[in-house]
């Protein structure tokens, strides 16, 4: 695989389906239910029809949360494949609030290898492969001035990303424990992948979380994150989350 090819045409199918979410915005939408009760809007599709678009000229499986689903017995033989949520956030996006995302992650042999996130209303993309990550512009669809980004350690205050459409008791009591150990704790509540990108880029420092996500919704996010020696791991035995698994639900985790 060349990755500098595959990255650079996850960078422009995210930059692409940026633009498309943003058309769908400005010319008002509509919202409803998928089976799970989650919402989808119009936007979610047509993000995913760019995004599938572009990357399946490189015959790697796609895996899609738009898409239909494809089943274990047919998956479960991939080695590698694209893993998309093509508008992470979509709660947020309905209330009008800009922290909604596009997340490609390209998973190898189980371990998500290169990850790309775009912010659609700040024109901005994070994307990591080959331990280097940057932030960098969108201008159309292309992307503009990267520079690196690294995380921070918490010293004498620890910055907690927090969702902003769960926090769950069992969430708020790890703060708790967590703050025991600092002088000061700052919870900072963000929609999408955008919690993730904050600690990437040394903003935040550590993102719990209990409630359910799918397998989609970290894995860009777990593949930037490992290029700047991060990880995200469960919390039931400190392991790093799987993907491919039968059910692509993930288990509660720790981002840090």
């Amino acid at each position: 695989m060349n990755f500098d090819i595959l990255l650079q045409s996850a960078l422009g199918a995210a930059s692409r389906a940026s633009e498309a979410i943003l058309r769908v915005k400005s010319g008002g939408f509509d919202a409803w239910s998928k089976s799970d009760a989650s919402p989808v809007t119009e936007a979610d599709l047509a993000s995913n029809e760019v995004l599938v678009s572009e990357l399946a000229s490189h015959g790697i499986p796609i895996l899609s949360e738009e898409e239909k689903a494809v089943p274990y017995a047919t998956r479960k033989n991939w080695t590698t494949y694209w893993l998309l949520d093509p508008l992470d956030g979509t709660k947020e996006f309905v209330k009008g609030l800009p922290e909604f995302t596009v997340n490609i992650a390209l998973i190898h042999q189980g371990e998500p290898i290169l990850g790309v996130i775009a912010i659609p209303e700040q024109h901005k993309v994070y994307y990591a492969a080959n331990s280097q990550a940057f932030v960098a512009d969108i201008e159309g669809e292309a992307v503009a001035n990267p520079r690196g980004i690294s995380p921070s350690n918490a010293e004498r205050k620890l910055i907690v990303a927090a969702s902003r459409s769960h926090l769950s008791p069992a969430t708020s009591e790890l703060i708790d424990e967590m703050a025991s150990n600092y002088d000061e704790v700052e919870i900072v509540r963000a929609g999408s992948a955008l919690k993730f990108c904050m600690i990437a880029e040394g903003t935040a420092h550590v993102y719990p979380r209990f409630t359910p996500c799918m397998e989609w919704d970290t894995a860009a996010a777990h593949a930037i994150l490992r290029n700047v020696g991060l990880n995200i791991c469960r919390m039931a035995d400190g392991l790093p989350l799987e993907y491919n698994k039968e059910s692509l639900l993930n288990p509660p985790f720790i981002a840090q």
